[in-house]
Parts: structure tokens; sequence; C-alpha cells
């Protein structure tokens, strides 16, 4: 086996100890591989220099200690999303976010005394007294693009703007939820942020245009390189980013130096980087989907290529089934990760891809073509492309997201290790051949025997608060929805006997959460239940018992 796919293989294993496993366990498997590496028969010296290189990596570059309360920290916090990015200069072991502190948009660095460690909705918050923040200013780059961007959508709405930037900039968090569901339900929420689709189309731009110029193969090439670099730094090393950035810079210097780039290798080159670069991205969405989309590409998609390509039909006809076949074969190889975290299940959205993609492709186009010209001044000349290719893009996902049967809800609690087991059987039908393929697939129905997490005593989520006491009671101040449902599924709620709400909840999602009772009360209206004391204030169902304490503290 290739060095590369040791190394990816190797330093994956360890990454996945050291989120899973207790410091002392995962150190101890960890310095296993790696004497077991320099024992291997015919081993490579850049397989354990690799492995060797992560292991420093994780204890110098990860905060494997934990905070008492108390602590002095200083924190480098994603004012978008509250994430904590660093703790005392160190990398999160896990997913951290910041609570009871108000931040603006962008990055800060926040220095304060850890008041308390509060877990909300499945998520572990840090709550910090004494805070001093101080905001990171951006990067040249980063302003030179925000700055070209602006003055070239400034006579065009808002809205499209704001895609602007989330499709350039990986910008997304300004476009509306109306939009990102529209995105989302149709499977085709990868044109809203950067990917190996962006790089390739922007990688192909700036070939065209240098190919323009009077300049020798080579400057174009390292040129190209240097553009690349610049817009990567610009937008930020987004898992999905840097994976695109070092197998466009593969490709690059494969063409460079005359050498025929290997995407495999170049694939396993980026995973190797990215995790040495942050050792725990491997739990991060946007770096499963990104690497497994293209894992569906290279590895799995030839197979089918080789299976339908038939020379007694037309070359246009081959290309239409062969692109259909390779989107299709990306959804069911990112089914795992839809059912996992967004609780779907895609069925018909590759055929939305047919028309999306070569819409999002115009865009991309356009958009940074007219970035690039508004250089010299002249990406005035392509807005209109970019902002006719926005309305078209738009209602043409519009139009799909209102048919029904595109994706169906995952209603089924998420159990540990899942997607683990999932692409263990996926992995097994596409590579095993004869019975070890279908054996392959029954680690899945272990998950029959695996039990969800208990239910917490009280569960207070965005306007609805659950009590496990019998009878187990939901009491909600909103119209329930489906993300309300997989929230509380997820949480281990698998029956509610009382449903307390201030209207009618829609009689299949009562049915999905097995309610025995529905109480529908109006304004003023109030009602007992387990020695608490229930009212409907202003369309907010509020618990008397809870308010009288707060007057009193």
């Amino acid at each position: 086996m290739e060095t590369t796919y040791l190394a990816a293989l190797e330093i994956l294993i360890m990454s996945l100890l050291f989120c899973f496993f207790p410091l002392g366990i995962a150190t101890a498997i960890t310095v296993l591989l790696i004497v077991a590496t320099f024992f291997m028969k015919n081993r490579s010296n850049l397989l354990l220099v690799i492995s060797i290189l992560f292991m420093l990596r994780i204890f110098t570059g990860l905060d494997l200690g934990t905070h008492n309360i108390g602590e002095n920290i200083i924190l480098k916090v994603n004012g978008g999303n509250s994430k904590i990015e660093r703790i005392n200069g160190k990398i999160p072991r896990k997913a951290l976010y910041i609570y009871g502190n108000n931040l603006e948009d962008g990055k800060s660095e926040i220095t304060g005394k850890l008041k308390d460690k509060v877990v909300r909705n499945n998520r572990e918050y840090y709550q910090l007294d004494e805070v001093y923040t101080t905001p990171i200013p951006r990067g040249f780059v980063n302003k030179y693009l925000d700055d070209k961007i602006r003055a070239l959508t400034r006579n065009y709405s808002g809205d499209m703007e704001k895609f602007y930037r989330a499709v350039i900039m990986g910008e997304k968090g300004n476009l509306s939820d109306k939009v990102k569901d529209m995105f989302s339900y149709t499977g085709t929420s990868h044109l809203i942020v950067i990917s190996g689709l962006h790089i390739g189309v922007i990688i192909a731009i700036i070939l065209f245009l240098t190919g323009k110029l009077p300049l020798q193969r080579e400057v174009r090439y390292f040129l190209s390189a240097v553009i690349l670099t610049l817009y990567t730094a610009g937008v930020g090393l987004a898992p999905s980013v840097l994976r695109a950035y070092i197998m466009g810079m593969c490709y690059i210097g494969g063409e460079l130096f005359y050498e025929k780039p290997d995407p495999k290798k170049s694939l396993s080159a980026a995973f190797v980087i990215s995790l040495l670069i942050n050792p725990v991205s491997v739990m991060e969405l946007s770096f499963q989907m990104s690497f497994m989309a293209v894992v569906a590409i290279i590895f799995i998609y030839p197979k089918v290529e080789k299976k339908l390509r038939s020379p007694a039909r037309s070359e246009f006809i081959n290309k239409v089934l062969l692109f259909a076949a390779m989107s299709l074969t990306i959804q069911i190889f990112l089914t795992p990760i839809f059912i996992v975290y967004f609780r779907t299940i895609p069925l018909l959205s590759f055929l939305v891809n047919l028309v999306a993609i070569p819409l999002g492709v115009l865009f991309v186009q356009s958009a940074f073509g007219a970035l690039v010209l508004s250089v010299i001044g002249a990406g005035w000349i392509l807005m209109p492309t970019v902002n006719l290719s926005y309305h078209i893009l738009l209602k043409f996902i519009e139009v799909t997201s209102s048919i029904p049967g595109l994706s169906l809800n995952y209603y089924g609690i998420k159990k540990s290790g899942m997607i683990i087991l999932l692409y263990f059987s996926i992995f097994g039908v596409a590579f095993l051949k004869g019975r070890l393929k279908w054996l392959s697939a029954v680690p899945i129905f272990t998950l029959l025997f695996v039990n969800g997490p208990k239910p917490p005593e009280i569960l207070d989520y965005k306007g609805m608060v659950y009590y496990s006491e019998k009878p187990g009671f939901l009491v909600s101040g909103k119209k329930i929805s489906n993300k309300d449902i997989i929230f509380l599924r997820d949480n281990g709620i698998k029956g509610i006997e009382v449903l307390i709400t201030t209207e009618n909840t829609d009689e299949k999602l009562k049915k999905i959460l097995k309610v025995s009772q529905e109480l529908i009360l109006s304004e003023g209206d109030e009602v007992k239940l387990r020695g608490r004391t229930f009212i409907n204030i202003k369309g907010k169902i509020v618990e008397l018992e809870r308010i009288e304490k707060n007057i009193q503290m």
C-alpha cells in the first residue's frame, strides 16, 4: 500500500483515539502504533516521520487539560457561531462554545475568569467573568476582497450580495434560513460553501485569463498558485477550503513540473496535511462532507462509470448518464452524514443537481471573474451575468424545493458510533467481494441493540421545555417543527404523554412524538400538572413557580 494511504489511515486512527478515548488510553495506543510502524517490514521512513510529527502536533497544539472554575483563560472566539477556536493558544480537543457574552461578528480574543461550564442543547459552553474582549482585525486580503465585493454589488439587491459573499467568501451566515433550508432540502448546499467545485472553477478562470497574456507556461501556473494561495488566505482555512486548496496546488504543481497529478495521492496528502494543522478537525461536519464527497468521486465513481459507459450510446447521452451517476454516487455516499447530522435521507436530489451544478458553475465563473477584473476596474462588465445567473439559480432552487419526496425526514434516535458503522458497511459493499461484501452490512443491525441517550430531567430548548417526571410532558409556546422533533429524539425522548401548547400540532408530528394528550392554552388560560402551574402570557407559556422564584431572587 502507498505510503500516503498508510499515513492517512494511521493518523485518522490517532485522531479518532484522541477524540473518543481518555487521554491516557489514546496516548498509549498511539505510542504502540508508532512503535509498530518502526518495526514494520519494509517500513517507510516518511510514514514514521509523519506519525511522530502528528503525535507531537497533538501534544503541542491541542488543549488536552481541564479548566477549573475560577481559572484565568484566553479564548479565541468566532463571533458568528460563538465557537471557541483556541484556548490559551491551543485547539480545543472537543467542540466548545462561549455562553452569556455578547459577541460581535468576526473573531475576537477574550480574556477572563472561567465562571461556569454549562451544557445546553447538546453543546458545552464556557461562561466567563471579568471579561476583556479584543476584536481580531481581518487580514489584508480578506478586507481587500470584502471591499471589492461591496463595490461590485452596490447597485444590486442586498440578497444578491449576501449570496455572492456566501459563494465566494464562504460567509453563508448572513443567508436567510429560508434560502439555506431550500438548498438543504434540494441537496444543493454544496453550492453555497467553498469546495473543490469552486477551487476548480477558480483555477480554470485564472489559467484562462493568464493565457491571454504573453507569459510562459511555467509563469502562468506559478501565478495561478500565488493567486489561489492569496484567495485561500483571504477566505480562511475551513476544512473544505483547505482540502480543495491542497488538491488544487497538487494539480498546479504537477502541471508546473510536468508530472501527471494523481488524484488519490493528492486527496491523501490533503487529508494528512489537514489533520496535521488541526488534529481534531475530523469531527467537523465540513471536513467529513468535503473528504467523503471526493472519496466517492475518486474511488467509487470509476467503478460505476466502467459499467455504465456504452459505445452504443451517443457521447452526449453517455455524458448525461454519467453525470447523473456521479451525482447519485456522491448522494449515496454522503447519506450517512445526512442521516446523522441533518436527519434526512436524500432520494431524488441528484436529479436537481443535474441542472443546479451547471447554474452554480456559471455563477462562480462570472462572480470570480468579476472579482479578478475589478483589479483593473472592469468587474462591472460581468456583473449583469452574475445577477442573471443568481436569479435563475435561486428561482430553480425555489421551484424544486416545493417538490415533495426529494428527501425524507429521519426521526430515529442518533446513536453513538452510528456514522462509523454506516460507512463500514458502505465501504464493504463497494470494495469487498463475494460473501464478505454482504456480510459487511451486518454491523448496521447492531444499532438496533444500542440505546440512545437518557432524557434529562428538564430540557429547555428554543421555546420548549420538556419535563421527564411521570407523566413526561412537553410545554411549547410555539408551533413544533421537524427540527424540534429531531432535537427531542436526539435527547432520548421517545414519547410525550402530555403536550401543552398554544396551537394545534400537526397530526403527523404528534404521531411521531407519540403524544397521548394535547392541551391547548389560549391567552390567559392556565393548567396545573404535577405541582406546576403553566399560563399563556401573550402567546408564551410560562411556569408560574419559575417566575416567582426569579422575583424572589
